[in-house]
């Protein structure tokens, strides 16, 4: 499946009899959100006893058959329609008028049927899909944000990033526009965040494109306070496995070079007084290794963001291949080391 690519709740007082009036049903006047047509939903943590794999894999088995049973449903149809179509022509090139008559009844009798079967079928698998899509992101996020640190989770399948809130950051430029799913926002050890799935794309010629970023974006604020900003990046050791490397950081120079990490900002910049050993230290104990491909971070005075670039194992929901619980648990500990890092540049 595309990486594009990419998830719901009045007391009656009694009266003495001879006092009791009738009135007319109060009814609750609707939220802003409600109006607004959002569907902000509360995440749950995953219970101890429950396996999500499990539940996954069992969903995905499921469309997983329903998708085949679909395509078979279409070529049955699209092989009777062709087999109609081909003896209304025969028929209809005879010179006996009946034979005229059987021949545009069947085709037309065709044409019918694959309306009516579009019509009927066009929205059933897509539903079906969206419907996965909603199960398997809660039981995802339900594993990755069920540590106790995580509070107040929520989610908006009608929420979206936009790209004039990444551009500024100073990590990517170019990207023409942005694809996201699965907005989480909420609090971490008290301090507000927010977690997505995004890819940053910018035009290379007419009508085609080529993904800057993809991955998890990750969003913190601090309480640090120095001019400019700082981008670290922490990547593979061979120069040809990295990827999604930052492009707009022409303005800062070097200020630590490592085989896998570096450190640029601004010149001059006492970028350890700033940022604190520890975070430093903290920051190259993520390992990026297996499904986590590269790790960039950019810090303002207040402002702390994160991407994560990540292969289709967590990108890509299930659908073709068997769901295994690898690549998820090693990205929940992933995240959570980048957002203790992250949390000491708080007080």
């Amino acid at each position: 499946m595309d990486q594009e690519l990419l998830n719901q709740e009045v007391e009656n007082k009694e009266e003495p009899e001879a006092e009791k009036i009738e009135e007319p049903e109060k009814k609750e006047e609707p939220s802003i959100d409600e109006m607004l047509g959002e569907k902000v939903v509360a995440i749950e943590k995953e219970a101890d006893d429950f396996n999500y794999a499990e539940e996954i894999e069992k969903e995905r088995k499921i469309i997983s058959k329903k998708y085949r049973n679909s395509r078979i449903q279409s070529n049955v149809a699209m092989g009777v329609a062709l087999v109609l179509v081909a003896g209304a022509f025969i028929l209809i090139l005879q010179k006996l008028m009946v034979l005229n008559i059987i021949g545009y009844s069947l085709g037309g009798a065709a044409l019918v049927g694959m309306i009516v079967f579009y019509f009927v079928n066009r929205k059933s698998f897509p539903d079906q899909v969206k419907e996965y899509i909603k199960k398997v992101t809660k039981a995802l996020n339900g594993h990755v944000f069920k540590h106790g640190d995580y509070d107040k989770l929520t989610t908006d399948e009608s929420d979206k990033m936009d790209i004039a809130e990444l551009l500024p950051e100073g990590v990517y430029r170019g990207a023409s526009n942005i694809a996201s799913r699965n907005v989480v926002k909420g609090e971490f050890q008290g301090r507000s965040f927010k977690v997505a799935d995004i890819a940053l794309r910018e035009i290379v010629k007419r009508n085609q494109q080529k993904n800057v970023f993809v991955g998890k974006y990750v969003f913190l604020v601090n309480d640090l306070h120095f001019e400019g900003r700082y981008v670290i990046v922490s990547s593979k050791e061979k120069e040809e496995e990295r990827v999604d490397l930052p492009n707009a950081i022409d303005d800062l120079v070097l200020l630590e070079e490592g085989k896998s990490f570096n450190v640029y900002g601004p010149k001059d910049a006492k970028y350890k007084d700033d940022l604190g050993t520890k975070f430093l230290s903290m920051v190259k104990n993520i390992k990026i290794e297996k499904d986590l491909l590269n790790l960039s971070i950019v810090i303002w005075a207040g402002h702390s963001a994160a991407y994560l670039s990540y292969t289709d194992a967590i990108i890509a929901l299930p659908f073709e291949r068997p769901f295994t619980s690898e690549a998820y648990d090693n990205y929940t500990s992933e995240q959570l080391q980048l957002l203790n890092a992250l949390k000491t540049l708080t007080k």
